[in-house]
């Protein structure tokens, strides 16, 4: 691969991926790379493919911003068929490659296998987890599965009730079998850990699955994202408040999700502080939406004080470093109080991951149902 250097390229490298099967190992109907780049296809998993350059060879040249981290998986068309590889060393990289390009560059992987063509993880989910019919509002156009984690003491204590943790992308929080990746948030250990060791309440959380609308239903400044809200409203939270024992208050109501779904949280703990009081907003792609959202904040400064935010970022995952800090300054400036009001939380070296999610998890969790009296 011919050096150009960064000079004549002015802030942009060449990068050339070049992907190899070990032996036995199919490539199905075709190779492809999701990352997040537009040249990568913005993490779509059958929209870039990976041209065969030789036997068991594919290669595909980018260009990439100097400096900004790259992550990419390697599919053949679904996030169930992504690839298990080897690198160079090898070694077993992350589920997530991530490189940060400083001059023109090759990386080099040999595909050892796929996900969907080996025994996922065996992790049984933790405590009583009960599946519900799916579940669909007006103006949504798929119905999405329900399901509902209750704590340790709930069958033993008929009279006694629980906070309420409202979460998005639901397929991903319990079984990595689930997962769009094979990897899940780990939610039920995480609570059940936190609770044996005394840092949380117990409380009841509620995955509200996701569907092929994700992105325009986690933002309410789209219709379906307004819709969205209205079927959590109107339909999820009265069901799970007349089928189970809760604490209905938006002081023991939270809301949670990561990128677009830390979005969603945030806009609808702002936009209806009377439903739900906490937000747990991880990786949030506030720059999605970053007018709305601003004009949401300034317009309803007070709303802020009545609420107990958490939001959060990975080293590694520009451009929501940058929108992160951009949130902390507008609730400092509105005057939301930094450990009161609000958490900001910045993780070094962590990537845009459910495996980054999981490992944080424990910070929302204690920031907002923790056992701790509140000033």
């Amino acid at each position: 691969m011919g050096k150009r250097g960064c000079e004549a390229a002015g802030d942009l490298v060449q990068v050339e991926l070049r992907v190899r099967l070990a032996p036995g190992v199919t490539p199905g109907d075709g190779l492809f790379v999701a990352g997040n780049l537009p040249a990568l296809g913005d993490w779509q998993p059958a929209v870039v493919p990976l041209p065969r350059v030789g036997k068991g060879l594919y290669a595909l040249p980018f260009t990439a911003p100097v400096g900004k981290p790259i992550e990419f998986k390697i599919t053949r068309g679904t996030w169930k068929s992504q690839a298990i590889y080897l690198d160079p060393a090898g070694r077993f990289p992350p589920d997530n490659r991530v490189m940060v390009p400083t001059h023109d560059q090759r990386v080099e992987l040999t595909v050892i296998d796929w996900l969907d063509r080996i025994a996922l993880e065996v992790d049984p989910v933790m405590g009583n987890l009960r599946t519900h019919d799916p579940m669909i509002g007006p103006g949504l156009r798929e119905p999405r599965p329900v399901q509902v984690w209750l704590p340790p003491s709930y069958d033993d204590s008929p009279r006694r009730r629980y906070p309420v943790l409202y979460m998005h992308d639901g397929q991903n929080l319990f079984d990595p079998a689930a997962s769009f990746c094979g990897q899940d948030w780990k939610v039920d250990e995480v609570v059940s850990r936190l609770i044996a060791a005394g840092r949380l309440r117990e409380l009841i959380v509620v995955a509200v699955g996701n569907t092929a609308d994700r992105m325009e239903e986690y933002n309410l400044a789209r219709p379906r994202g307004r819709a969205y809200a209205a079927f959590l409203i109107e339909v999820v939270k009265p069901f799970i408040d007349r089928t189970y024992r809760t604490l209905p208050d938006p002081g023991q109501t939270g809301v949670m999700g990561s990128s677009m779904g830390g979005l969603v949280s945030f806009q609808l703990a702002w936009t209806f502080p009377d439903i739900f009081g906490l937000a747990g907003c991880l990786s949030s792609a506030f720059y999605k939406a970053w007018a709305a959202v601003e004009r949401l904040v300034r317009g309803n400064p007070a709303t802020g004080r009545r609420l107990r935010l958490y939001f959060d970022t990975g080293e590694l995952e520009p451009p929501i470093v940058t929108s992160f800090r951009k949130m902390d300054a507008l609730l400092r400036d509105v005057g939301l109080r930094p450990g009161r009001e609000f958490l900001a939380h910045f993780e070094s070296g962590a990537t845009h991951s459910e495996r980054a999610w999981s490992d944080r998890l424990h910070l929302p969790l204690e920031f907002l149902f923790g056992p701790a009296e509140r000033s």
